[in-house]
């Protein structure tokens, strides 16, 4: 009531203009509820006077309910119109500030004297480069949010968009990497940029399609539709800018240009015909000689490389820089001479046209507590300054001075391999840009003037000083991976070293490499010819990947770390490699090296060149992704004969192929199956005469976040259905592996809901399982090796069908059981399994002897035996 009243109060307050917000943050809530609360607890936890939070989006109220009972400053709006700060923030569902990002954004302001501040984002790449003019005034260098150390799945320490509110109508897009203005309506961006007295960096000009585009993760864009309107306008808005006297806001336009869109469309010039490239040449061709070589020159790199070969016409290297960059996340080697930095890239370009400024490589200084005092002195603390040139390596202790109040002040040399980790960096190594320094504990919060010479590069930068609020350097833990191992840049050291060495060390005839999918635990396919091999050939040496030395692997194996050293060695020199996930990028199959793919689940699901067509992948993606899968099988299993088509057809596959049945389904018709049923439900504490239902949902691609992860679906209400099976019941609960675990507090009187999502054998469940709730998971064909019930939760399966990911055949005849469309449908099914068994057996019997008449329990024996051959 007390929390009601206040916000009442300070509402009616807001009304009356007696208090006025500084910055007003538009948070988009209409997505998942998830993705609203992370984006506005981020904001809600930002230390700034003067701020408020207005959420926006038609039938919101369920996803915000916490934060308007809990915060003030949170309400209700309907957009731009709502918004009453002198800057607004505009935020997508997910998106989430960094601590301190606006203060920090707004100090940049402050010094810049600029009305307009634009910042990028970091939701791909580690890093989130910020604006020239702003960055040594507390945008790059803020302590929490710009130190170089901003999380992947985090907004950089400059928001999205920043602008004055008078200026422009707030419109939010789509995710990118740089600086944005969107707005749909060119004329009211001509008089925003017109309005701005100065601008802090480049921005880049989003013009907006009314149509939505389709934002599920892996689906590529493809803008040809729109080149030929996007051409017209973008002439359009360079006419009205180019008048006399505006030269300035014209750079500033032309540089935002290539920077943005025109990078877009760029990046699909495969898919142009020639017709459209001639026109986006020519157009790119204008703008590029329009500017001033300064002012191209502040183009970052990669765009500016693709505008130059578009406007020189050489647009094969154009699609093939875009085909070698696709998966490098804005990361690239650098070379330095002559104190100037140069990117290295797979195309042959004239030297000036790789030049990196100094927005490209700013300063990146960071500030740890290290101690309170230094030895003998406590008028002092220690500290632990980070400084690099950002994508300048620092192979040796670079020169730095560091001033407070322009008192030089003693910095000792303390390199730290943690600052490389942390940086992200795939090429560069910053662990020796660590020093401590000793600061008077009686300093307030000021600024120390930080200088760094590095191989010639000379950069200065202030870093805020706040002994009060300095984080302190993390304990150092026992990690499985050693300092020269860990990160990213260590990666892709040993990811070198494995290419000479896969060229230059024999493969051991004695060796046999095994993976189950990223090695968290020994099982599936892998596992069942693990124990056949070691059967017939004991002198074989078996080596199984996994995250945990602590890891329970197959008697008789060695476990290798992945990530490690020793992994990569064992991968150059193992003859045998048994997976049933694909391998890393990175990863080429050696002459002589067989590799074995047996996937982990029965193919019914559109998969391979249908997938990637389906998801708008061009030829030349489609030719590298075949390069690392199918072009890397020796030997490929396959449950059937009758699916060896598709492998041959959607993955372009002529290798050879053993139609076993799935060795991971041979325990589930063995001899042991009755043993681990029981073994199973004694450890997971299931009753004599308890009902065990497994729900083992699979992913969506429609849900998907990256390539391996996934939020779950929310079709069944698993609360809900424990209330309303009783005591008798107890629910497994199998997220996928893509999924994150469901957590939900025990209560009496319902079912017991146990998650089993960790458990590193599917089959313990199967086995230990009465019936099973699921939906287009391959499980299916697993499951009903048991004849068992199976209720099938399928309230999406027009939409699956036709858009979320298809299927290889019709889906019916796939699905023997009763289908639900909601939790009330399943929970009718499972009251009553015996009529669901009996009115559904012929159909079980049908569907095995289709699908299943292979997996017989001696599936591993015929690929063991294959292999050897």
């Amino acid at each position: 009531m007390i929390a009601l009243l206040r916000r009442r109060a300070v509402r009616l307050l807001r009304e009356l203009s007696v208090l006025r917000p500084v910055v007003s943050v538009l948070v988009d809530a209409t997505a998942d509820a998830a993705l609203v609360d992370a984006s506005l607890d981020s904001v809600r936890a930002q230390p700034v006077a003067g701020l408020e939070i207005v959420v926006v989006g038609p039938g919101m109220d369920a996803r915000v309910a916490r934060h308007l009972d809990e915060d003030w400053r949170v309400r209700r709006g309907d957009g731009r119109r709502s918004a009453r700060g002198r800057y607004v923030l505009c935020l997508q569902p997910g998106d989430r500030l960094a601590g301190g990002a606006i203060e920090a954004l707004l100090a940049g302001i402050g010094a810049s004297g600029a009305s307009v501040a634009l910042g990028s984002t970091a939701h791909d790449v580690p890093r989130a480069p910020l604006a020239a003019d702003g960055r040594s005034k507390g945008l790059r260098n803020h302590p929490d949010a710009a130190s170089g150390r901003t999380s992947p799945t985090r907004l950089g320490a400059a928001p999205q968009l920043v602008w004055p509110l008078r200026s422009a109508r707030m419109l939010f897009r789509r995710k990118g990497l740089g600086p944005s203005v969107l707005t749909a309506d060119p004329v009211e961006l001509v008089d925003a940029l017109l309005a701005a007295p100065s601008v802090v960096g480049v921005p880049t000009v989003t013009l907006l399609d009314p149509a939505p585009r389709d934002a599920r993760f892996g689906v590529v864009d493809d803008p040809t539709p729109e080149l030929a309107r996007w051409l017209e306008r973008s002439r359009e808005i360079e006419g009205v800018l180019g008048r006399p006297g505006d030269e300035s806001v014209l750079d500033a336009w032309r540089r935002g240009w290539l920077a943005g869109e025109a990078d877009r469309f760029l990046d699909a010039a495969e898919r142009m015909d020639a017709q459209q490239w001639a026109a986006l040449s020519d157009h790119v061709r204008v703008v590029v000689d329009g500017l001033a070589t300064s002012g191209f020159a502040e183009v970052p790199v990669e765009p500016r490389v693709k505008a130059w070969l578009a406007a020189q016409d050489r647009r094969a290297d154009l699609e093939a820089f875009v085909l070698a960059r696709r998966f490098e996340q804005g990361e690239y080697p650098t070379d330095v001479r002559d104190g100037q930095v140069f990117a290295v890239l797979p195309v042959d370009l004239p030297p000036d046209l790789l030049r990196l400024g100094e927005t490209e490589t700013p300063l990146v200084t960071s500030l740890r507590r290290l101690r309170d005092s230094a030895p003998g002195d406590e008028g002092t603390a220690r500290v632990q300054l980070v400084a690099y040139v950002d994508r300048v390596s620092v192979p040796q202790t670079p020169d730095v001075t560091v001033l407070l109040d322009g008192q030089q002040l003693q910095v000792d040399p303390a390199p730290d391999p943690e600052v490389t980790i942390e940086a992200g960096s795939r090429f560069q190594d910053y662990a020796r840009a660590s020093w401590g320094v000793d600061v008077p504990t009686s300093a307030g919060p000021a600024e120390l003037e930080v200088r760094v010479d590095v191989q010639g590069v000379r950069r200065t930068a202030t870093q805020p000083l706040d002994l009060s609020h300095l984080p302190a350097a993390p304990a150092r833990e026992d990690r499985p991976l050693a300092d020269d191992e860990r990160g990213r840049y260590a990666q892709a050291r040993l990811q070198e070293e494995y290419a000479a060495r896969r060229g230059s060390v024999p493969l051991d005839p004695q060796l046999a490499y095994f993976q189950s999918y990223d090695g968290r635990s020994a099982t599936d396919s892998p596992v069942a010819i693990h124990a056949e091999l070691r059967r017939r050939r004991p002198d074989l040496r078996t080596v199984w990947a996994v995250r945990d030395l602590a890891a329970a692997i197959p008697e008789g194996a060695e476990p290798v770390l992945w990530g490690s050293r020793a992994w990569y060695d064992v991968l150059a020199r193992t003859t045998y490699v048994v997976t049933n996930i694909e391998m890393e990028r990175w990863f080429r199959r050696r002459d002589g090296q067989q590799l074995v793919q047996t996937f982990h689940g029965y193919p019914s699901k559109t998969m391979g060149i249908g997938l990637w067509r389906d998801k708008g992948f061009t030829d030349s993606r489609i030719a590298q992704q075949l390069e690392r899968t199918s072009r890397q099988w020796s030997l490929l299993v396959t449950p059937s004969p009758e699916m060896d088509g598709y492998y041959r057809e959607h993955y372009a596959y002529d290798g050879r192929i053993v139609a076993a049945g799935y060795p991971r389904d041979d325990v589930l018709v063995g001899p042991d199956a009755d043993r681990i049923r029981d073994d199973v439900r004694r450890r997971l504490g299931i009753g004599a005469g308890k009902t065990a239902v497994l729900y083992a949902p699979t992913w969506r691609d429609d849900l998907a976040t990256n390539y391996r992860a996934a939020r779950a679906g929310d079709f069944f209400d698993v609360d809900a259905a424990a209330t309303a099976l009783g005591e008798g019941f107890v629910l497994l609960l199998r997220g996928h592996r893509f999924h994150p675990p469901h957590t939900s507090p025990g209560k009496t009187g319902r079912a017991r809901l146990i998650d089993v999502t960790d458990h590193p054998e599917v089959n313990d469940l199967i086995l230990a399982s009465d019936a099973a709730v699921l939906d287009y998971s391959s499980l299916r064909f697993d499951y009903a090796l048991t004849g068992r019930p199976m209720i099938f939760l399928v309230p999406d399966v027009s939409e699956y069908t036709a858009h979320t990911r298809g299927f290889l055949f019709d889906f019916a005849p796939t699905a023997p059981g009763p289908w639900a469309d909601d939790t009330a449908g399943v929970v009718a099914a499972l009251r009553d399994l015996p009529a669901v068994a009996a009115a559904h057996r012929a159909a079980y019997d049908a569907f095995n002897q289709r699908f299943n008449r292979l997996n017989d329990g001696h599936a591993a024996e015929r690929v063991v035996t294959a292999l050897l051959e």
